[in-house]
């Protein structure tokens, strides 16, 4: 008999999810259309119809990434055939192979080139004779390129990433919503054969196959158990087979082995991580002293990953002794507001996520770059010593988020919903801001003079990338400064 897991189960979960998702789907939506506008109209000669050529390479795959978001929609589950045609088609064309990267990449190359051939003319003629002028249109084109690539890395590419992680997480929904109550028999029984219940691992190892490429996280066959064991049980489906006669823990966490196993989650995991960083230590291992201790490019992979997922990381943190961090809806003294919910007054909060943003920004192009060129290592080195400091914000924050979300740190004052943490914890939190904002500042200007300085290959592209990242970086920080000046001092 099959029986709905609707039964079993609130819609809170997906109703949670959708409403988001559209929401990041509506500013994707926008960004990309501003990408595709990207043009090179000007210019006749032969050099410019190459440029044409690679411009428009790279607006239509920025145009198709933005058909495919398109087509989400949050209306009663939207379209779910759709939803898994965005996955599987960013799957392909983001998550095994940046196209739209390697696109801009053979732009950015093209452009090298046409430079070179000028330098090289002007060398051969002297100044006052058949010197080659320059090419005013490419100049121009490269800052519209510059603001461009600015609008990609720093918001199109880390929202996108959000986006396709709630996309998963609702296919996941809505598929096994439909398959386990096909597998639930009149008796309150799983049943653990059978085409269903093989369809049902294979949606599991699919959802998890695409998380980890998306995370590019190093995660153990036991790491693996524990992310699908909480993913099951925040939609609920842990809690409805668990309830039948027929499963426990035991018996749970084998069929978890299973889908791991069977869907070579463990290959998936070892082999995007690899990408992300098996090159790097090959070649390098960053050793630093921090509190007594070392850490290695491992540990750029695990920021990465604590800083896009601060919310869910594992990792408690206390405040020092002495430090009131309960109670404080009724303790004025030692609190100070960090955030208003459902509201866009500036807070402590929103300037710490921009800090947030900014450096997932650079701390994944920095992944990157290693990652195609391990030997970077070296003129970059500026911005790998930047990873303490980081990590001391990854703990300011998530510390006053953990405190923050605590009912007694919660008052309406004025009629609007506060949420507090002690006065030390966000000055200290304030502090790691400016540390990161001025460090990050001085390590962009080290690693663009290293590599003016270096013999290594198309130093001139990676010095236009790093002008890039320092130029998003200023906005940035701009903005923060900004933010710290206008919320209530500390």
């Amino acid at each position: 008999m099959r029986r709905s897991v609707h039964n079993l189960l609130t819609n809170t979960y997906i109703a949670n999810k959708l409403k988001p998702a559209d929401g990041k789907r509506a500013k994707l939506i926008e960004i990309f259309d501003q990408l595709t506008q990207l043009s090179y109209e000007k210019g006749t000669r032969k050099s410019d119809t190459a440029m044409r050529e690679k411009v428009e390479n790279v607006v239509h795959e920025a145009t198709a990434y933005y058909k495919t978001i398109r087509i989400f929609s949050s209306g009663k589950g939207g379209d779910m055939e759709a939803f898994r045609d965005i996955l599987f088609f960013f799957d392909e064309r983001y998550l095994q192979n940046f196209r739209l990267r390697e696109c801009l990449d053979l732009l950015r190359n093209e452009i090298e080139r046409q430079k070179k051939i000028e330098d090289d003319s002007n060398v051969e003629h002297p100044p006052e004779r058949n010197a080659r002028k320059v090419n005013i249109h490419l100049k121009e084109f490269e800052q519209d390129l510059q603001e461009w690539e600015k609008l990609l890395l720093n918001q199109a590419e880390p929202l996108l990433r959000k986006f396709l992680s709630d996309v998963n997480d609702i296919v996941l929904f809505y598929r096994l919503n439909d398959k386990i109550g096909r597998l639930i028999t009149s008796d309150d029984v799983f049943a653990r054969s059978g085409p269903h219940y093989r369809e049902f691992k294979s949606i599991i190892a699919y959802y998890t196959e695409f998380h980890l490429k998306l995370m590019r996280t190093p995660l153990s066959p036991e790491d693996l158990r524990e992310l699908i064991n909480q993913t099951l049980q925040q939609m609920g489906f842990r809690h409805a087979i668990l309830k039948l006669r027929n499963v426990n823990q035991d018996i749970f966490n084998e069929m978890i082995y299973e889908i791991i196993n069977e869907g070579n989650l463990g290959d998936t995991a070892k082999k995007f991580t690899d990408r992300s960083r098996g090159a790097l230590d090959a070649i390098m291992t960053v050793e630093r002293k921090d509190d007594g201790g070392e850490f290695s490019t491992k540990d750029l992979m695990k920021l990465f990953e604590n800083l896009c997922d601060i919310e869910n990381m594992k990792e408690r943190y206390k405040p020092e002794p002495g430090i009131v961090f309960a109670g404080l809806a009724k303790i004025e003294r030692e609190r100070y507001p960090f955030h208003i919910p459902g509201t866009f007054d500036i807070s402590l909060k929103f300037v710490s996520e921009y800090m947030r943003n900014s450096l997932i920004f650079v701390v994944d192009w920095l992944l990157k770059e290693l990652q195609k060129s391990p030997h970077y290592s070296k003129p970059l080195r500026p911005l790998l010593d930047c990873v303490p400091v980081i990590r001391g914000f990854v703990k300011n924050y998530k510390l006053a988020m953990d405190i923050a979300a605590d009912k007694s740190n919660q008052a309406v004052v004025r009629s609007k919903e506060r949420h507090f943490i002690p006065k030390k914890i966000a000055d200290g939190l304030a502090q790691s801001i400016r540390d990161n904002c001025s460090q990050l500042k001085q390590a962009l200007v080290d690693s663009s003079y290293n590599v003016a300085n270096s013999t290594i290959d198309r130093s001139g592209v990676l010095t236009k990338k790093i002008t890039v990242i320092r130029d998003s970086c200023t906005d940035s920080h701009m903005r923060i400064s900004k933010g710290l000046s206008e919320i209530e001092r500390i």
